[in-house]
């Protein structure tokens, strides 16, 4: 069995909007950034270059974005760029590879099953 299959790996972030706010942005950042602090090794290079993105103008470039920040790879979009359930949102995506996760998926136990 491969151990990497339940580790986690990746994250997605949105907002309910097309046009996110500046506090918006920089909330979908600090979702993201949880996640790589806690599930990952982030280094604080790494994450001020992240927290750099929520100060950009995601509609200078009209489109989904992506950039690689060491082994993280990031995408973001306002709502041209990304659809989520058929809608469009402003938000980021990570991934990292999966050998270095932090964190796994866990199946809860309930008495009634």
């Amino acid at each position: 069995m491969n151990s990497n299959l339940d580790r986690i790996d990746g994250v997605m972030a949105w907002v309910p909007v097309p046009v996110p706010s500046a506090a918006q942005k920089e909330a979908v950042v600090r979702v993201v950034l949880t996640y790589l602090r806690v599930c990952s090794r982030v280094t604080p290079g790494q994450v001020a270059q992240i927290q750099g993105l929520s100060g950009q103008d995601w509609q200078a470039q009209l489109g989904y974005q992506e950039r690689w920040i060491g082994l993280f790879k990031l995408g973001w979009a306002d709502g041209d760029g990304l659809n989520v359930a058929g809608r469009d949102r402003a938000g980021m995506d990570v991934s990292w590879p999966a050998v270095q996760s932090r964190c796994t998926f866990s199946t809860p136990t309930a008495p009634w099953l």
